[in-house]
């Protein structure tokens, strides 16, 4: 419930993987699938759908600044390694490859490490173990002596740890662990590794398993709307081992080793992250309530045994902290902007000094470590390039790009993207991109596209990556990549999370307070005379999916709509369980039967289903059965609904064949609503059942 990518060629240095079971090179070339002619320039080639799935990605799917780097730096801070990995529809498999990347140098392929993509597992309320369909990140792990690095691999059905020397050779498979091992490190003397597994997890399922021959009662345990089955019941203890990787013996880790496993280890307690040098100067930040949901987090630096004082610049949000010369200086990273929090800033400050910033971008930095030459070396992605390895100078903060895992999607022509801020109408500040059309003239109006919710970095397919924004623009779309604001609830720091929900439900003040937001860059996109307002659609993905919902029953603004997820109904305390159905409740959403309030009225498609325009689900096959009233109610009342269920997907769907379908689909369905769908690109079976749809004269 949600109311909320040719064999023989190689990566880069040009040596051929992929022999290991079976699997083929990563390719160097983008293979555009819908559109093959030439840009406005007459040379660029337009952005197609495979040029997007076959995007060579390494670390997780999206996400924040505030993570540890995707990668990992050899100790003596001259190389990183990272596993690459790329999406083959024909296969609907993963390609991957472990890579060593020199930062002086040229890169190479460490193993063609070949497996299956590992995707994680999380926790559902109660319920554990449950499938996710994005990577799990799981950065590889340099020996400390720096001559062999270790990575985790899955074959089939378990993930174990594997090495290989830094020239290439000797890989060979350390553990055959009876479960998923989860994390590792090395020894402090490079001879074992420490990992951890969860064999609570296995045991719980073969309880489940023999409790099935029997009936299982149906409790808190299950999730009905995604299986028939009930969940292990989490959370599971981890189990820590270490393997020596002379004699291959495994043995439990001591408590020192299991240490090594700690990310937080060395920082004072109540650390929500931070950074400590081999001299001992240490910086962390810790929430300044702890006892508020989200807390506002403050900045501590202790240096010479004494505790520094935060000059102002360094008071804000801080997403990153990395000590450089030695323990003397500081680098703090800080999401900042006019209210929106838009903007990255890189701050240095030398204990003692004045800080100076260095370096300030709307570029997402996902991820740094420090070099031995002190500079900064991060993953970074900004609204027009994928996912790449810079250096940043730790003092002038120039930037050089020491790899780059996709060169070819430069030399395609891609829509301009413009950072647009505004305020909504209960004056919080908003922003989104505005991507439009690779050939825009201008005065020229065009079909406008919203996708959501979160416009940080490569403006790839929104969140859950389905809705594909440069395709979109080679298409003729422009496109609103619209971030989300914060919660209004965030404004009274509520202490748990039904008190968080209860202020944002509350005469729907949230939802109304996104919806302004939303309406605001439509209008500022239409006021700036690129976007046609009555050719507007509207897409998204879990929370994006709710915005959209709330839209298509309050505005007039959406001609069509694609969605990854629908909806929340009534139904839903049917569909999702004992456990979230109590949940949901406490929050104030009536149960079946005693919405005397007219509650379900103000946000279901089901109940308003006359004003709904033309909607495509594309939907998990974990998550359909939330869609049926919606859908049944809207074909009884004449309007245009089309559904396809992809199997075996979850909330973000994983498998390549699946993404490249949704893609040319979503481009296909707004091209049917909004202007005029190619019949050499669309899918044939897709145009004729949406022929046989109503297509009513009324204005949804």
């Amino acid at each position: 419930m949600s109311v909320g990518r040719s064999a023989g060629l190689a990566l880069a240095a040009g040596i051929a993987i992929g022999a290991a079971c079976g699997a083929s090179a990563i390719s160097d070339e983008p293979a555009a699938i819908i559109r093959t002619e030439t840009g406005p320039s007459g040379s660029r080639p337009l952005v197609g759908a495979g040029d997007l799935v076959g995007l060579r990605d390494f670390g997780p799917l999206a996400g924040p600044a505030n993570v540890p780097p995707p990668f990992a730096l050899s100790p003596d801070g001259r190389s990183i390694a990272l596993e690459l990995r790329q999406a083959d529809p024909a296969s609907n498999r993963y390609r991957l490859a472990l890579m060593l990347i020199p930062l002086d140098g040229t890169p190479r392929t460490l193993s063609a490490s070949g497996g299956d993509l590992i995707r994680d597992n999380a926790a559902n309320r109660q319920m554990g173990d449950v499938p996710r369909g994005w990577p799990r990140a799981t950065p590889p792990v340099w020996s400390p002596d720096g001559m062999h690095v270790a990575w985790l691999r899955r074959f089939g059905d378990r993930t174990d740890i594997w090495i290989v020397g830094r020239d290439g050779r000797d890989a060979r498979q350390v553990t055959r662990a009876a479960d998923d091992v989860r994390s590792l490190a090395w020894s402090s003397n490079g001879r074992a590794i420490v990992y951890a597994t969860q064999p609570a997890i296995r045991e719980a399922w073969a309880r489940i398993a023999v409790e099935g021959r029997a009936g299982w009662p149906y409790d808190a345990r299950f999730w009905p709307v995604a299986a028939e089955h009930p969940w292990p019941t989490a959370p599971f203890p981890l189990q820590f081992d270490t393997v020596d990787l002379a004699s291959q013996t495994v043995r439990a880790a001591t408590p020192a080793e299991r240490s090594r496993l700690d990310p937080t280890d060395g920082l004072p307690t109540g650390a929500t992250s931070g950074t400590a040098s081999p001299e001992g100067s240490v910086a962390w930040t810790a929430a300044t309530d702890p006892t508020a949901l989200v807390a506002t987090e403050t900045l501590h630096v202790l240096q010479a045994d004494r505790e520094r004082p935060i000059p102002a610049m360094l008071r804000g949000r801080i997403v990153g902290l990395w000590w450089t010369g030695h323990g003397r200086t500081l680098l703090a990273l800080r999401q900042e902007g006019v209210e929106t929090g838009d903007r990255l800033t890189l701050v240095r400050w030398t204990i003692g000094r004045r800080p100076s910033v260095i370096l300030s971008t709307t570029d997402l930095l996902q991820g740094c470590a420090v070099a031995r030459d002190h500079d900064l070396i991060c993953a970074r992605e900004g609204s027009l390039f994928p996912r790449r390895i810079d250096r940043i100078d730790a003092k002038s903060g120039e930037t050089k790009t020491i790899y780059d895992p996709n060169p070819a999607f430069g030399k395609l022509s891609l829509g301009p993207a413009t950072r647009l801020i505004w305020r909504n109408g209960f004056g919080r500040s908003s922003f989104g991109d505005l991507v439009l059309p690779p050939d825009h003239r201008p005065g020229q109006r065009h079909p406008l596209i919203v996708v959501q919710y979160s416009t940080r970095g490569f403006l790839r397919g929104g969140t859950g990556d389905e809705y594909p924004i440069q395709l979109f623009a080679a298409h003729g779309f422009a496109v609103l990549s619209f971030e989300r604001p914060p919660d209004v609830a965030e404004e009274d720091h509520p202490r748990t999370a039904a008190e968080w929900e209860r202020i944002d439900f509350r005469d729907w003040a949230d939802r109304r307070n996104v919806q302004s937001s939303l309406e605001g860059g439509i209008r500022l996109a239409v006021d700036m005379g690129v976007a046609d307002p009555e050719r507007i659609g509207i897409t998204g993905l879990s929370e994006g999916a709710t915005t959209a919902v709330w839209a298509l029953v309050h505005s007039h603004f959406f001609k069509a709509a694609s969605l990854s997820g629908c909806c929340a109904t009534p139904e839903d305390f049917s569909d999702i369980g004992p456990v979230y159905g109590d949940e949901i409740a406490s929050y104030g959403y009536p149960r079946r039967g005693s919405d005397t309030g007219g509650f379900w009225k103000a946000y279901s498609i089901a109940e308003n289903s006359e004003q709904i325009p033309p909607l495509l689900l594309q939907l998990a096959s974990t998550e359909f059965r939330e869609a049926l009233a919606p859908v049944d109610a809207l074909r009884s009342t004449g309007r245009a609904v089309d559904m396809l269920v992809f199997p075996d997907e979850y909330h973000v769907k994983w498998q390549p064949a699946h993404r490249l379908a949704i893609y040319r689909r979503n481009v296909c369905w707004f091209e049917y609503w909004l202007s005029t769908p190619r019949a050499d690109v669309c899918d044939a079976a897709d145009l004729r059942r949406w022929a046989a749809l109503p297509h009513s004269t009324d204005a949804p």
